[in-house]
């Protein structure tokens, strides 16, 4: 499918009550101001995917190459950690992932062009040591839940559980049928899982034990993530249509991707 844009990897920071999010197709970086009023918009020089976290300053952003320090004052991006070529190839690059300490990153990275023929994998950065976790053609999800981490196989419709403690996946958590929709992006609140469900315009809340529980229809085909934000769910998509190209702050006056939580 060819998109005029792929918002993705939104990021909520509580402290200072923003939001970011990345476009893929375009290259770029978005973050709000404290009272969503206001977008600043950046150009980024290489193809971000997720925001790791983000303050006032900088951002630390999957992309590409690898994992990098992005600084909002001058769009400066230091790499943090680079891929070996010889591990992951250029035609590659991050899809999604989370930070689980300063030194911790679980990541999934995906073909460019072709993630079907080419599987990608789910990897863990571990003290700047790079260790496989697992064959994954479109890693998404990463939602932390107590001692575990949800991944998603978005090409296979299945969720996995990635253990902490044991530092590898542990079982599947939920398959879901070609009715659900695809799980991309989403989040983990007060015991509850919701999901952002790609090709069905909607957002899923399942128990922690991947339970069905209910669901909140959409305007937009494409909900690609969702983040607990003030109370309420922060939704991102991607846009075909170019009479939908709307900057996020657009699509939040029309209550298009600013739901109450459900």
């Amino acid at each position: 499918m060819n998109f005029i844009k792929l918002d993705e990897g939104l990021c909520v920071n509580t402290k200072i009550n923003q939001f970011a999010w990345v476009d893929i197709v375009n290259r770029k970086f978005y973050k709000s101001d404290d009272k969503e009023s206001f977008l600043d918009e950046y150009n980024y020089p290489a193809i971000p995917s997720n925001i790791f976290k983000f303050d006032k300053d900088r951002a630390i952003v999957l992309d590409d190459n690898g994992i990098s320090d992005f600084v909002f004052s001058d769009g400066s991006v230091n790499n943090f950690f680079s891929y070996p070529r010889n591990f992951i190839p250029n035609d590659f690059r991050g899809n999604d992932g989370v930070m689980i300490s300063g030194d911790q990153f679980l990541f999934g990275v995906m073909h460019k062009s072709n993630p079907k023929k080419f599987c990608g994998a789910v990897w863990l950065l571990d003290k700047k040591r790079l260790i496989k976790v697992q064959e994954n053609h479109i890693p998404n999800s990463f939602i932390k839940i107590d001692d575990f981490i949800l991944i998603s196989d978005s090409l296979k419709n299945t969720v996995y559980k990635f253990s902490l403690d044991e530092k590898k996946i542990i079982g599947i958590w939920r398959k879901f049928n070609s009715n659900d929709g695809i799980p991309d992006g989403g989040f983990y609140l007060d015991g509850y899982c919701y999901f952002a469900m790609w090709g069905k315009s909607k957002v899923i809340k399942l128990d922690k034990n991947g339970n069905y529980i209910s669901e909140l229809l959409l305007k937009e085909l494409y909900p690609t993530n969702c983040k607990n934000y003030k109370n309420k769910i922060l939704i991102t998509f991607a846009t075909r249509n170019s009479k939908r190209n709307e900057y996020l702050i657009n699509r939040l006056n029309k209550k298009l991707i600013l739901e109450k939580i459900f």
